[in-house]
């Protein structure tokens, strides 16, 4: 499509319209008037450069808004006033921060915001910290640093659950200080990330009960590839109920890392898969027993380019009870409780 203007000729019970990838240009005031029983609304893409203060007006049920890559670069007035049930907002973080103060209760009722751009001074926008019931945020930043006061607006905020995707390169130690609730914290394909100096900004998180720590495709391009006791204590220290270190090209956690965890009871899911583990994998298939409450356990398509002799005691594979890796009874470490295991390495220790 290459519309010009909100379409007239959409039923007046339609609840999801889907408007991205036009030519819309000025959204006229009570443009959606007609569609009152609006659940989801987007138009992103639409190269919107302005939006009239009551084009919304009548939209008291839209629960989700996209404005995702328009050009326009403020608001002209309160738009967000008559979406008294808005929960899930996309927008650019630099627009969503022109929003004129004096309305802020306007995005008191948001829930999830996904966010693009910025924050260009290293903070976010001082409006996150009127969304009083904001859980969930999605932010595709800009920048290279976390520094310490990028977060300091969330600090009475409910925050739960934490993305952050960019080519970040440092995470300063106290970065999620003010993040007093979050549960889940996902930062993926951050590949100039170091072990070294992100590991460390998980000690905010010390002694908390934590859903979900996901750190994806990172720390490719330095070349730290083994985690050390020191570094595995920080994730060891957050009782964290599913732990994801996919595609970080991992050679090697320390031994007694995993043995000195202070919460390993609280794990339920390990997901190790696509790295390059070496003998370390036979010390996994070890350790299995030391997570009493695993139910997930991924080391599947592990590369092992690293090791060309394999794993072998006394010259045979063999697990910790001297039997052969892939005689039947050796399945027998395998604790019961086990729910999915996806052992892919085997094939490569077979081999």
């Amino acid at each position: 499509m290459n519309l010009t203007h909100i379409p007239t000729d959409c039923p007046s019970n339609t609840t999801n319209l889907y408007l991205s990838n036009n030519n819309l240009d000025i959204i006229s005031r009570k443009a959606f008037t007609k569609y009152s029983q609006l659940r989801y609304l987007d138009i992103s893409d639409g190269h919107v450069t302005s939006i009239d203060q009551s084009a919304f007006d009548n939209l008291t049920h839209l629960k989700e808004l996209s404005l995702f890559n328009n050009p326009m670069k403020t608001f002209v007035g309160n738009i967000f006033a008559p979406l008294d049930e808005l929960q899930v907002l996309h927008i650019s973080h630099d627009l969503l921060s022109t929003y004129p103060r004096e309305s802020w209760s306007d995005v008191l009722h948001l829930t999830n915001v996904f966010t693009y751009g910025g924050p260009s001074n290293g903070s976010f926008a001082e409006i996150f910290s009127a969304m009083k019931s904001l859980k969930y945020l999605h932010s595709d930043i800009q920048i290279h640093v976390l520094c310490d006061c990028m977060f300091h607006v969330f600090d009475k905020t409910p925050l739960k659950y934490l993305e952050i995707k960019g080519k970040l390169m440092t995470i300063e130690k106290d970065t999620f200080s003010p993040l007093r609730f979050l549960s889940s914290l996902v930062i993926p394909n951050a590949r100039f990330l170091k072990l070294s100096n992100t590991l460390p900004a998980l000690h905010v998180f010390e002694n908390r009960q934590m859903e979900e720590l996901n750190l994806n495709n990172n720390f490719r391009v330095h070349g730290e590839f083994i985690i050390t006791t020191d570094l595995f204590t920080y994730i060891g220290n957050i009782c964290v109920k599913k732990l994801s270190l996919t595609f970080n090209g991992i050679r090697m956690i320390n031994a007694d890392a995993v043995q000195k965890m202070k919460y390993k009871h609280c794990l339920e899911s390990l997901n190790l898969s696509n790295n390059d583990f070496d003998s370390h994998q036979l010390l996994t298939i070890w350790l299995f027993n030391l997570f009493t409450h695993l139910r997930r356990l991924d080391m599947s398509d592990n590369n092992n380019q690293f090791n060309q002799n394999k794993v072998k005691i006394d010259g045979i594979k063999r697990t910790r009870d001297n039997t052969d890796l892939f005689d039947n009874k050796s399945f027998n470490i395998v604790p019961s409780y086990y729910q999915i295991l996806y052992y892919g390495f085997l094939r490569h220790l077979k081999s």
